[in-house]
C-alpha cells in the first residue's frame, strides 16, 4: 500500500477516535486493562457498535452442589431451632414449679358439709400439707371421694401460690327406698346409700319396687321412685296427714299412707287439684265427726270429685274396716 494511503488511513481512524464519546473510549481502556480479558463469557454477547458501548455479561460462580442451602431451608431450620428452644425452655420452668418450695400446700380450703366430716373429706381425698401444688393429682383425690356415698359431685381446684378448694355436693336424702334394707334416694331417684336408724328418721317409705327390679331395670326404677316423690309433693300440704310410706302398684298406681296408717287411694294423678280438693272436705269433716277412716278412695276416673271412705269397725280390731260402714261422698252431696 502506497505511503499515502497509510496515512489517510491512519488520520481517518484518529479521527474516528477522536469522535467517539469518552465512556466508549474509557471503556475500551477498562476492558484492555490487566486482568480483565480473562473474565469467562457465557452465552452470545452483542457489540452495539450503534449504541458507541461494550455490553459483557459475566455469569456468577455456583456453588459446589450439594453444600447450598435455599431461603428455604435456612427458614425451616430457623423454625426448627426456635421450636427447640421454646420447648427447652418449657421443660424448664415446669421442672423449676414442680419443685419450687414457693408453691408447697400450706392451706386446704373446704366448702360446707352436713353429713360427711373435714376429716373424713381429708382422709379420703389424701392431700399432703408441704406437697408441691402442681404435683397434687386432682383427678385422683376427686376419684377417692366420690367413692362416699353421701357425695354426689366433687370438684378440686388450685389456688396460687399454696391452696387447694375442695368444692363438695352432697346428696339431699328425700325419702327411703325399700329395697330388702331401707336406702335412701335423692330428689332424682337415684339410691346412693343403705340407711342407718338415724339418717331414716322422718323419711317417709317408697315400697312396691323390690331389690331385684331396681337391679333388672334401674332406668325404671329410678323413674318410678320419682313418681312417688312428685306424688309426695303434690299431696302435702298444711291441714294434711304426714305421709309414712308411698307404695306404688304397676295395675293400682300410688297408695299413701298416713303415719297413723290410714290409706289413700291415688290411681292417678290425673285432676289431683279436684281430687285433694274434695279429700280436705272429707278430712275436715271426718275430724269433726271423730270417725276414724281405714280406705279413702280418690281414684273415681268417671267423677274425680267423689271420694269414697271406708271407715274402721269401731267393734274390730285396729286397721280392720267394715264394709257396711262404707260411705260414698259425691259432688254437692253433703256427709250423712
Amino acid at each position: 500500500m502506497p505511503l499515502f494511503a497509510q496515512r489517510r488511513q491512519r488520520d481517518a481512524h484518529a479521527e474516528r477516535q477522536r469522535r467517539r464519546p469518552f465512556s466508549c473510549r474509557l471503556g475500551g481502556m477498562v476492558f484492555w486493562a490487566r486482568g480483565n480479558r480473562r473474565i469467562r463469557r457465557e452465552g452470545s454477547v452483542k457489540d452495539l457498535q450503534q449504541a458507541g458501548d461494550t455490553i459483557r455479561t459475566v455469569s456468577k460462580p455456583h456453588p459446589p452442589p450439594g453444600r447450598s442451602l435455599g431461603p428455604g431451608m435456612l427458614r425451616l431450620a430457623g423454625a426448627l431451632l426456635t421450636a427447640l428452644a421454646l420447648a427447652g425452655s418449657v421443660i424448664g420452668s415446669l421442672h423449676w414449679l414442680r419443685r419450687s418450695p414457693h408453691f408447697a400446700l400450706r392451706t386446704i380450703r373446704i366448702s360446707p358439709t352436713n353429713h360427711v366430716p373435714r376429716e373424713v373429706l381429708l382422709q379420703r381425698a389424701q392431700l399432703a400439707l408441704g406437697e408441691n401444688l402442681f404435683r397434687v393429682n386432682l383427678a385422683r383425690a376427686e376419684r377417692a371421694l366420690m367413692a362416699e356415698p353421701w357425695i354426689r359431685r366433687a370438684r378440686l381446684r388450685r389456688e396460687l401460690p399454696d391452696t387447694v378448694v375442695l368444692e363438695i355436693e352432697e346428696h339431699q336424702a328425700r325419702a327411703l327406698v325399700a329395697l330388702g334394707a331401707l336406702y335412701l334416694t335423692n330428689a332424682d331417684g337415684v339410691v346412693f346409700k343403705r340407711a342407718t336408724p338415724e339418717e331414716a328418721r322422718g323419711l317417709p317409705v317408697v315400697t312396691g319396687i323390690g331389690r331385684e327390679g331396681y337391679i333388672a331395670d334401674r332406668a325404671t326404677a329410678q323413674a318410678q321412685i320419682r313418681q312417688a316423690l312428685a306424688v309426695l309433693d303434690v299431696f302435702c300440704a298444711p291441714g294434711r296427714p304426714s305421709i309414712g310410706e308411698v307404695h306404688l302398684d304397676l295395675l293400682g298406681g300410688a297408695t299413701l299412707y298416713t303415719e297413723t296408717g290410714v290409706a289413700i287411694r291415688l290411681r292417678t294423678t290425673d285432676a289431683i287439684g279436684t281430687r285433694l280438693a274434695s279429700f280436705d272436705a272429707v278430712w275436715a269433716e271426718l275430724n269433726r265427726r271423730g270417725e276414724r277412716p281405714a280406705v279413702i278412695f280418690l281414684d273415681n276416673r268417671a267423677h274425680p270429685d267423689q271420694v269414697t271412705v271406708r271407715l274402721e269397725d269401731r267393734a274390730g280390731p285396729r286397721g280392720q274396716a267394715s264394709a257396711q260402714q262404707a260411705t260414698l261422698w259425691g259432688p254437692g252431696t253433703p256427709p250423712p
